[in-house]
């Protein structure tokens, strides 16, 4: 048998429920909502990493109870429901379930892994136009059963469930309703996760998982054939096999545990790690799983050219009743007449009696539909790939992205890679790019900075721009500013970040109302009869959220500060509504000793840019009242990267007739994302960082730079996205360089229509209450 790992990633309809009958208890008195909002929580990674352990631990124990069976089963589902379930668990009862999730409560409050069950459900739930994953979880109770309004609440709040009322004495009624709702959920793939109902039974509480995804590299439904899957050395059965050729795609032989490893992704955030060990290496294999393995073959899976996939068509379903399993993992209690679940009704009589978990998985040539492990064929033949050079060795653009948010966070054009000016700096090196950009808007007398909104409130209780969107919105922003930096720096290289630009505008918005308001947001490209302001900010503070997660090998940091003279009296719903939806604080300062104010900004972003960016702010207006900084540092190692002993003096194309010398760096026989547009006239190449980053590189055709530039659109670099291949580059040049710029943005950002609040019009008056501010400068 073969072991397909998937961990939740592909389409999937699973259900585990957990019934409750009398004898036991669900709940006690915590602050966990207060918590949910003030404290922190088990970052994605860690949990992560943790849902891994208890995964693997969970399938050694279906593997032991199933020999020589399909195993299909959904950790996350499970791991979530028994989450929640621990929401009213007390004493040993709760810390049995949460160790048994493989958590260490001596390192982890229990307060802090409900946050990160919350902040995965969030990210798992954002819209996504190409894999649909949707999760879900309810309680349905005896409708004569008191519940605690502390448990609903911290149900609805942490977990996002409602409880809904039955007449568990009308069991029949009871199960369809419950049925009913999952088959719904999980669009009929789980028709009856329910089968009868114990009389005892006051309680049903579900979770459900449904993923969609169609393969980036579909097979063609015309080469699947009929042909042997073989369940061991003496026997085989027909099946319907798919097969696929000259598939460039993550792999990685591991000769330590005997087994060849292949990751195909789907359209969109997920991929499948097929895990095919040799021949009679299977028990070996499994004895092995720990999250250790997992994370050394994330970290090995390298892009490499297969000849020929052969992976089965199949769809197959599990049923198990956990409550004989989980115990082996150290859960007990709760299914004993010694269960403290009194945070449900307040009182010990509640006890588990059943866990059902049910899946579904279905593969074929367009996708998947399911979560699971089972057989594959993998034949890995021949390395073959056409000649294919890049030589980064005339005037290029470059584009920074967070792959989990798809944000631009940086944009440079390289005209001359030798050519420097000071301030911006954007670095690029052969293991490291280091690139760091900091706006400021100075405001002075004249104008005015806020509104009576309830932004706060609205943060707390309403939708927000997604992240896919706001990326969309942000790359629409980044072009048309990039083209008026052409316009206004031809020939010369170009670097900023469009992120902490529109990012430190939507905070001066903030204390904006009126055209001011109207201008400032239109000129970010946003629609405002679309996208209601407060959105916006919602938006912009899950991005902060989102890219301040801690990464072990990207580093990405982002901030902002008020620095406000002293003797201005600053609102204080303008200071709060910072604080709370971009998280800026005010300093107050004393703007009447220029010299020692323009320190202790400097030294502020210095501090924040590892000395990256020293002297921000070169002098102070005497009129100048508030300082608005946003600095963004980003700092990444080469997935692959470049031998330092490998770069060579090269000539670098700086028109027909002219060339610098400058540091080339090479790679030979690189496998990474690659695009050829034929409409634009340019090459597309994307290198990965390690981490959740990549860089894309696009290099024009001798002549042709003008044309791409004035094709920038959010479209185009759609359409580059969409159209990226891994293909084998013969060999790779890029320029070692390090460059800087230094812009005025007042002139530059009035061409995009923010003109008002550089004037006496200006309307700022969320600031101090007066209209008596107005943008001076924005650097």
């Amino acid at each position: 048998m073969a072991l397909l790992v998937t961990l939740g990633l592909l389409m999937a309809g699973i259900c585990p429920a957990i019934l409750c009958q009398q004898e036991g208890t669900l709940g006690r008195n915590t602050e966990l909502q207060e918590d949910w909002k003030n404290g922190t929580k088990v970052d994605s990674l860690t949990m992560a990493s943790i849902n891994t352990d208890f995964a693997f631990s969970l399938y050694k124990e279906l593997v032991l109870k199933n020999p020589d069976k399909n195993i299909v089963f959904s950790p996350f589902s499970i791991s979530f429901a028994l989450a929640f379930l621990s929401l009213g668990a007390s004493s040993n009862t709760m810390e049995e379930i949460l160790e048994g999730l493989k958590f260490n409560l001596t390192e982890t409050p229990e307060a802090d892994i409900h946050r990160g069950f919350g902040h995965l459900l969030h990210m798992l739930s954002q819209p996504e136009d190409q894999v649909q994953i949707s999760t879900g979880s309810a309680i349905f109770v005896e409708k004569h059963l008191r519940i605690l309004a502390e448990f609903k609440e911290k149900a609805r709040a942490l977990y996002q469930a409602e409880a809904s009322l039955a007449d568990f004495q009308q069991p029949h009624e009871t199960k369809k309703l419950i049925n009913d709702y999952v088959s719904k959920q999980t669009q009929g793939k789980i028709k009856e996760l329910i089968s009868d109902l114990d009389i005892q039974t006051v309680m049903v509480l579900v979770n459900y998982i449904f993923f969609k995804g169609k393969w980036e590299m579909a097979f063609d439904p015309l080469d699947t054939f009929e042909s042997e899957f073989h369940l061991d050395n003496k026997t085989t059965v027909m099946v319907p096999m798919m097969n696929i050729e000259d598939l460039t795609t993550p792999s990685f032989r591991d000769e330590e545990l005997s087994c060849s490893v292949v990751e195909l992704k789907y359209t969109g955030n997920a991929s499948a790690l097929f895990i095919l060990p040799d021949e009679g290496k299977m028990q070996q294999l499994e004895a092995s799983l720990q999250p250790e393995t997992l994370r050394r073959w994330k970290d090995s899976l390298k892009p490499r050219l297969i000849n020929k996939l052969y992976l089965p068509k199949f769809c197959i379903s599990t049923d198990y009743s956990l409550e004989n399993i989980l115990p082996q993992l150290g859960i007990r209690e709760v299914f004993s007449t010694l269960a403290d679940l009194s945070g449900i009704t307040g009182d010990k009589n509640l006890m588990v009696s059943q866990v059902v978990h049910k899946a579904v998985l279905d593969v074929a040539e367009t996708g998947t539909e399911a979560a699971a492990a089972t057989g594959v064929s993998i034949s890995f033949r021949s390395r073959k790939w056409l000649p294919m050079t890049v030589y980064l060795d005339r005037p290029f653009l470059m584009i920074v992205f967070d792959t989990n948010t798809q944000i631009a966070l940086f944009m440079a054009k390289i005209t001359n890679p030798k050519r420097r000016t000071e301030k911006m700096a954007l670095c690029v090196a052969f293991v490291l790019l280091v690139a760091v950009f900091c706006p400021a808007v100075l405001c002075q007398p004249d104008g005015t900075l806020g509104k009576e909104t309830t932004a706060q409130e609205d943060q707390n209780n309403g939708t927000q721009v997604d992240s896919l969107n706001l990326a969309s919105i942000n790359t629409d922003f980044a072009f048309s500013l990039y083209k008026e930096l052409a316009l206004k720096n031809p020939d010369k290289n170009i670097v900023f970040s469009p992120f902490s630009i529109s990012f430190a505008l939507a905070v001066l918005s903030l204390g904006a109302s009126s055209n001011t308001l109207k201008e400032i947001l239109r000129g970010l490209k946003f629609n405002l009869t679309e996208t209601p302001e407060a959105d916006i900010h919602r938006g912009f503070g899950h991005l902060l959220h989102m890219l301040s997660q801690p990464g072990d090998q990207v580093k990405i940091s982002t901030g902002s500060a008020i620095f406000v003279e002293k003797r201005l009296p600053i609102l204080a719903e303008f200071k709060e509504k910072a604080r709370a939806l971009y998280q800026a604080e005010a300093s107050s300062t004393d703007f009447q000793q220029p010299h020692e104010a323009k320190k202790l900004i400097n030294d502020y972003v210095s501090k924040n840019t590892h000395g990256k960016i020293k002297e921000l702010i070169s002098d102070l207006d005497d009129s100048a009242l508030m300082v608005l900084v946003n600095y963004i540092y980003f700092k990444g190692k080469w997935k692959t990267p470049f031998d330092p002993d490998s770069t060579f003096e090269s000539d670098f194309y700086l028109d027909n007739n002219r060339t610098v010398r400058v540091p080339m760096m090479k790679l030979k026989f690189l496998t990474t994302p690659y695009f050829r547009d034929e409409e634009l006239s340019c090459s597309v190449v994307e290198l990965k960082y390690t981490g959740n980053a990549s860089a894309l590189f696009i290099l024009p055709d001798e002549g042709k730079m003008q044309q791409l530039e004035a094709s920038l659109q959010p479209e185009t670099l759609r359409k580059w996205k969409k159209s990226l291949r891994p293909r084998m580059i013969d060999e790779l040049r890029l320029p070692k360089f390090s460059i800087s710029t230094d812009d005025s943005m007042e002139g530059i950002l009035s061409k995009l229509g923010i003109r008002e609040v550089f004037s006496s019009q200006a309307d700022l008056s969320g600031i101090t209450g007066d209209k008596d501010l107005m943008v001076s400068k924005v650097n």
